[in-house]
């Protein structure tokens, strides 16, 4: 079998995808629980709160609807890949306004930890890997970040980061004061950044508050 990098190249200047050291150089966002989104058809989607979203998720990776505070559940646990595999992104559950996500990941032996704390509000997942689109073409609710489904209880207060955080170093995306831009999640991986690793990958996530209704986690690896 060839090198990992006949099949996949380092990532290079601008855009699109390509070899990440490790995963501390994954994207790192919080999102509303609608997001991150999969495209379907160029004009139609399933969002991440839909159990569509899910279904088409498991087609290709791993997912696992956490129910238990307070204990790491295993998403992936890869532990011999003779030709190697890569990491693309790992979705948190849905938290409560007091919640708390912790992620696990293990690399060829190699451990990394990342924690993000929902800013006092409910209805907020964390995710490392995902990419941002454009914004949402929702109009008249200034001042207020909302998620697609406009409900009072899910906007993002004006006060919520917006550029950069100390929060585990996870950024709460608005390129408009009333807008969240789509949060995309590559099928394909082969426009999207990852991680390789030669013989194991574990994903590892822990929460102190989840969601009843939207516990879904999941974990993206493709094998070479």
């Amino acid at each position: 079998m060839s090198e990992l990098t006949d099949f996949f190249p380092a990532a290079s200047g601008g855009g699109g995808g390509g070899a990440l050291p490790d995963p501390t150089y994954m994207s790192r966002y919080a999102h509303s629980l609608s997001y991150p989104i999969i495209k379907t058809t160029p004009t139609a989607f399933s969002y991440g709160n839909s159990a569509a979203f899910w279904t088409r998720y498991n087609i290709s990776f791993d997912s696992v609807l956490i129910s238990t505070n307070n204990v790491y559940t295993s998403i992936v646990d890869i532990t011999s890949a003779p030709n190697g595999g890569i990491l693309s992104n790992v979705i948190g559950p849905v938290g409560n306004s007091t919640n708390q996500t912790d992620f696990r990941i293990t690399i060829d032996g190699e451990e990394y930890l990342f924690s993000y704390s929902a800013e006092g509000y409910a209805n907020q997942r964390a995710t490392l890997g995902v990419s941002l689109g454009r914004a949402s073409t929702s109009t008249g609710y200034t001042g207020a970040w909302l998620n697609s489904n406009n409900n009072a209880y899910t906007y993002f207060p004006s006060t919520a980061t917006n550029a950069s955080s100390t929060n585990g170093g996870f950024i709460l995306p608005c390129n408009r004061a009333d807008l969240e831009p789509l949060a995309t999640v590559s099928i394909t991986l082969h426009d999207a950044p990852y991680v390789r690793f030669k013989t194991s990958c574990k994903v590892e996530i822990r929460t102190s508050s989840v969601s009843t209704s939207y516990g879904n986690a999941g974990a993206a690896t493709l094998l070479l």
